[in-house]
């Protein structure tokens, strides 16, 4: 079953790869274009939220909209977004030239 949800900045998510392996992810920014991180290693099930975001940040997504699969995905809880997260940036070109932007614009 699909379940729309809105992410609250600081939610951590699981991500059920089967066999009681999971990855982690957060909600870091919700306006408008959601802004998670995935957090690098397999863990059990119930880690501590703490250890979780300690973990190396494997990569960013930018969405528009959270879709969870209940299956698969799970709330887990919610807690302190880690500190020094530099946001990826982007080149944009135009007509008078480029600039580096992030995702705000």
């Amino acid at each position: 079953m699909l379940v729309l949800f809105k992410f609250t900045a600081g939610d951590v998510f699981a991500i059920s790869l089967g066999e009681n392996k999971f990855v982690y992810g957060q909600a870091v920014l919700t306006t408008g274009l959601e802004t998670i991180i995935i957090f690098d290693g397999l863990k059990g099930a119930d880690p501590d939220l703490n250890e979780i975001i300690k973990s190396k940040i494997d990569f960013f997504a930018i969405t528009v909209g959270i879709q969870i699969e209940n299956v698969e995905w799970a709330l887990v809880g919610n807690t302190e977004i880690p500190k020094g997260i530099h946001f990826p940036e982007f080149k944009v070109d135009t007509l008078d030239g480029y600039f580096v932007t992030d995702f705000t614009g």
